[in-house]
């Protein structure tokens, strides 16, 4: 794909970069600037890019690259869909969600919030399966020296039988709930790429 890149910015400042990934910068060479007396100014990129690209570039100059940002594939190609991200910030977005996860935040902090959620416990060989009713830390030795917290789950389980296990002890769970479950994967890929796109423009101001 050669991708022919031609948009109008109306400050300077505003930087943006071609990137295949959010940690992955291509580079697409400027080949024309054009500046206007009013305090516009054209870029126009071109060279080769990959299948699927990333523009990055600040809040402030959403209003100009939506007008004028045009893409378009010298080869031949068709360019299927351009698409760009929420201008809101990363707390708006997770708010959105029915539930958060603090920082460093015990698993039983997170699941006690989950009360009623279904889930299904593998502990060794043994499932266990049944509705979240608590959860917690609980500070096993009182020696301030040696304070050793282990994290606590009750469950009503389907055969009616409320029945507490050591989180220490479950090699892994899984909601029962899809719908819960798909949210938590979004909810921690919208964290990952606003990690990624933090340290991106950390890295390029950091170029300049």
């Amino acid at each position: 794909m050669h991708a022919v890149l031609w948009r109008r910015i109306s400050t300077l400042a505003i930087i943006a970069l071609f990137s295949e990934t959010p940690l992955s910068a291509v580079d697409i060479p400027i080949k024309r600037i054009v500046l206007c007396k009013h305090g516009s100014a054209y870029f126009l990129r071109e060279g080769p890019a990959p299948e699927e690209a990333r523009l990055d570039f600040k809040n402030a100059g959403m209003n100009d690259i939506l007008k004028s940002l045009t893409v378009s594939d010298s080869s031949g190609g068709l360019i299927s869909a351009i698409r760009y991200d929420s201008n809101e910030t990363l707390d708006q977005r997770l708010d959105h969600y029915p539930f958060q996860i603090g920082n460093q935040e015990p698993l039983s902090t997170f699941l006690d919030n989950l009360k009623g959620t279904r889930i299904e416990l593998n502990i060794g060989e043994r499932t266990a399966s049944g509705s979240i009713m608590a959860a917690r830390s609980v500070q096993i030795d009182s020696d301030a020296d040696k304070r050793v917290v282990r994290e606590q789950i009750t469950l009503l389980l389907d055969s009616g039988d409320l029945a507490n296990y050591d989180l220490g002890a479950v090699s892994s769970l899984h909601f029962l709930d899809t719908r819960l479950e798909e949210q938590l994967k979004q909810y921690l890929q919208t964290v990952a790429q606003a990690k990624s796109r933090d340290q991106l423009a950390r890295s390029s101001m950091a170029a300049l």
